[in-house]
């Protein structure tokens, strides 16, 4: 087993939270590559699909309210 998919299995949704939070809140730090481990890993039932959904779809959401705010 790689490296990062034993990190995204042992840290899973809070680093998805973290990584796409980060992300949208303007760090160059590209989410791309953990939303497709997130999704090869959710299609081989390691993770839930609902759980990793709403951890991106929440962040995103915090994101876009701090820079509504700002």
């Amino acid at each position: 087993m790689a490296l990062p998919t034993h990190v995204l299995l042992m840290y899973g949704y809070l680093l998805l939270f973290l990584w796409v939070l980060v992300e949208q809140l303007g760090i160059p730090l590209p989410a791309t590559p953990v939303l497709l481990a997130a999704g090869a890993l959710s299609a081989q039932k390691q993770i839930s699909f609902p759980l990793a959904l709403l951890a991106g779809m929440t962040a995103a959401v915090v994101s876009d309210t701090v820079w509504f705010f700002i």
